[in-house]
């Protein structure tokens, strides 16, 4: 049956909440710099919620559903299913870490996927000259919260990741690094420097295998800072909601969004090399039109041929998508699709995978399976 779970019907300002988010997510994923985001997911019965109040064992078992829908559609997605679905065991873990069993910590590593190995171009918001690995820290703090840390490793070297599972004991097995989860029992202010701890033994290995000095992955000139992009992104208030409120929510829109946050960050990059100073997240130099400074943005990046990738999409220089979803609504991500009223997959009561149009109404839900033809209605 195609229902709307009640936390799927948020309110406004939940809604606004989560776009803000999600645009400033995959902004600082798009920017050429380290990226470190934390959030905090709240249990409730055998459920963990975000803050705008959607259930994450929705967004995963959705996430199936657009993967297999995706798949169908074009095989060389194919891997997306399997990543998927390991992401939902490991969901598993975390509700179980949600309600004390086992260890308080996980650490996992999001690998560079290998059938992307000999890629040419970007494929499905995978960046194929960063080839980063999204290493998450999962950790249940003495409130009983969830937080989630990710921190952005660049190049994906495999001995540097494996590096990362020997520092805190744990060898590697052969094959994909998504599923070998690493759990771990800490104190509060361990599990707070891990994400570091283990971004330095990435870093390490690196200086061990190519020489000189690494940050995240990136070597590191020594006349160039890097800054942390999610921290960065958040400090643009100004261009987010413009974009947010003015902009055009589709592919084109994003692309000056997204060309325009790169500029703001090479600007701060090379204002902070020059002088030597030290990133802190400050307001921004407010420009007069933020619209205005989106589009020759844009009108530059196309000239140059930029792409910008992110999490779930690659946005090119025509402005097309790489993925199938539209981002009209920033309803992007590796997650799932939603419109505002809810994920656009589901299925059926026989199991069978449906994806409906973006609806302006409930009267533009489908009424039955597109695979068996039986109902589909509330």
């Amino acid at each position: 049956m195609q229902t709307l779970s009640p936390e799927i019907l948020r309110p406004p300002q939940a809604e606004q909440l989560r776009r803000y988010d999600d645009a400033a997510t995959w902004a600082s994923e798009v920017l050429n710099g380290v990226m470190r985001s934390s959030f905090e997911f709240t249990p409730q019965g055998d459920e963990l919620y975000g803050h705008d109040g959607l259930p994450l064992s929705l967004v995963f078992e959705n996430a199936i559903v657009s993967a297999e829908l995706k798949a169908q559609e074009d095989p060389s997605l194919a891997f997306e299913v399997r990543r998927a679905k390991v992401e939902r065991g490991e969901l598993d873990d975390v509700l179980a870490m949600a309600r004390g069993e086992g260890p308080n910590t996980m650490v996992v590593l999001s690998y560079y996927p290998i059938e992307l190995t000999r890629a040419t171009e970007d494929v499905g918001g995978y960046n194929h000259q960063r080839r980063q690995t999204m290493m998450r820290v999962i950790y249940r703090q003495p409130d009983g919260t969830i937080a989630m840390v990710s921190q952005s490793l660049e190049g994906s070297h495999r001995e540097a990741l494996e590096a990362i599972r020997e520092s805190v004991g744990y060898q590697t097995q052969p094959g994909e690094l998504l599923g070998q989860r690493m759990h771990l029992d800490l104190d509060a202010e361990d599990q707070e420097f891990l994400p570091d701890l283990l971004t330095g033994a990435y870093d390490r290995s690196l200086s061990e295998q190519q020489g000189g000095v690494y940050r995240a992955g990136w070597e590191v000139p020594t006349d160039r800072v890097l800054i942390n992009t999610y921290d960065f992104v958040m400090g643009q208030g100004d261009l987010i909601r413009t974009f947010l409120d003015k902009g055009e929510r589709n592919s084109s829109g994003l692309y000056g969004f997204a060309a325009a946050m790169q500029q703001r960050y090479e600007r701060e990059v090379a204002r902070l090399s020059n002088r030597g100073y030290v990133y802190t997240m400050q307001p921004p130099n407010f420009m007069s039109n933020p619209m205005i400074e989106m589009q020759q943005a844009a009108i530059e990046a196309k000239a140059e041929r930029k792409v910008f990738s992110g999490c779930g999409a690659s946005i090119s220089a025509n402005g097309e998508l790489s993925t199938e979803q539209s981002l009209r609504e920033l309803g992007y991500g590796s997650k799932s699709d939603e419109d505002k009223f809810g994920p656009l997959t589901f299925k059926c009561s026989k199991g069978h995978a449906n994806r409906r149009p973006r609806a302006k109404s409930p009267k533009d839900f489908i009424t039955n399976c597109q695979k068996c033809g039986i109902s589909v209605q509330c």
